[in-house]
């Protein structure tokens, strides 16, 4: 069945909002304003899900990629880059005022480039082809020009599907770092042949989680900071909006030479790295091995002495017996277990900075630690134009009736 619908506002994942006989409809690809004939593609008790079958009246869009509508990766390329960064400071300033009663308003720092930013893909391959799944689906669009995505990156994939016989292969990543590349290629290919046609133009290859070129790693320059990036450890895929989150960090953070921190989820060290020379001493503490070897490497490279990591699952490690003036945290996406919590809160630090990737988690979070805490300042960050995510860092400084 169709109907015609006016879009009335979105919601926090970009998808349009309107109304059938009183029950909500959620349609993609839709701005505020746009009036489009839709078609129901799912109906629950709640809420009705559609698809635009035709737009009837759209706002001006600043859509430039020939697969938006198929592809599904990005999210809000129908808006200007100013709606988008207004979207996403707004819905920060709605998701903390609905789940934490946080009034705060909300800064966004925006990233320099709109497009051109990520330096990590993910292809799959299907018939030979590298691509991107259309959104919840297995159903491949062969593409490998993606807008986000770093010119280096897209050339060295044109070179895999042109030159690389992928008949065999089922997932070919691709990063990027200070200009070099590292590819790692799931499935059964000639290695001697992959090699011999990547070896010029790549740092490091990786088939089927065996390094069979270069290192298997590659460094990564932060300001004056040099950072080690093995192919199975988590980086930022926007170095621009990084590096002025971590300038943001270190300034929210206000450190003496006293000053004891202690970085959880600290990764590849990079966040204590940064704030080390301004601190007393740093403990980083992480659950992936690997990233703790880099951030050991990270610390010898850039003769850091006064930091140190431990590998292991955060709240089966913390306690309260550790001391911190400030603690940083920068968790997974599912934020921080009661646990964690319950043990910073006993350890009292004076400052938390908490940085997130999902602002519902987020304010679950800050819901429970502003018993104890002031939430003094929420930056957002935008490390992924074109798309519903965002970042944030928090500042909470501790009431003045918990400083002992």
């Amino acid at each position: 069945m169709y109907y015609n619908i006016t879009i009335e506002k979105l919601n926090h994942q970009g998808k349009g909002i309107s109304h059938i006989n009183n029950k909500i409809i959620f349609v993609k690809n839709t701005n505020i304003g746009d009036e489009v004939k839709v078609k129901i593609t799912k109906e629950t008790k709640k809420y009705l899900e559609g698809e635009v079958v035709r737009y009837i009246k759209q706002k001006p869009t600043n859509i430039i990629c020939p697969y938006y509508y198929q592809c599904g990766g990005c999210h809000i390329s129908m808006m200007s880059y100013q709606e988008q960064l207004i979207f996403k400071k707004e819905k920060v300033e709605n998701i903390l005022n609905k789940y934490a009663h946080i009034n705060n308003k909300v800064d966004i720092i925006p990233s320099t480039n709109q497009y051109n930013y990520r330096n990590k893909v993910t292809y799959h391959v299907q018939n030979n082809q590298l691509g991107f799944y259309q959104e919840h689906t297995n159903n491949l669009i062969p593409l490998t020009d993606c807008l986000l995505l770093l010119p280096q990156i897209k050339n060295i994939a044109c070179i895999i599907q042109q030159k690389i016989n992928l008949s065999n292969v089922t997932k070919v990543v691709i990063k990027e770092h200070d200009n070099n590349i590292m590819v790692n290629i799931e499935g059964n290919i000639d290695k001697p042949k992959v090699i011999n046609i990547l070896s010029d133009k790549v740092k490091t290859i990786i088939n089927n989680n065996k390094v069979i070129y270069g290192d298997g790693y590659l460094f990564q320059t932060i300001d004056n900071y040099k950072f080690k990036v093995s192919w199975t450890s988590f980086f930022q895929v926007n170095i621009d909006v990084m590096q002025k989150l971590y300038q943001t960090i270190l300034k929210l953070s206000n450190l003496t030479k006293k000053d004891k921190v202690i970085d959880l989820y600290c990764g590849t060290g990079t966040i204590g790295i940064y704030l080390s020379k301004h601190c007393q001493e740093v403990l980083g503490i992480e659950i992936n091995k690997q990233a703790i070897e880099d951030a050991n490497s990270n610390k010898k490279t850039n003769n850091i002495q006064n930091i140190k990591f431990i590998s292991g699952d955060v709240k089966k490690i913390i306690n309260n017996h550790y001391q911190a003036n400030t603690i940083i945290v920068d968790p997974p996406r599912k934020g921080l277990d009661n646990y964690t919590i319950e043990t910073i809160k006993k350890i009292t630090p004076k400052k938390i900075i908490y940085v997130s990737c999902d602002p519902i988690t987020l304010a679950r979070d800050l819901n429970k630690l502003q018993i104890q805490y002031n939430i003094d300042k929420v930056i957002a960050f935008d490390m992924f134009p074109e798309t519903y995510h965002v970042e944030c860092v928090c500042l909470l400084n501790l009431h003045k009736t918990f400083i002992k």
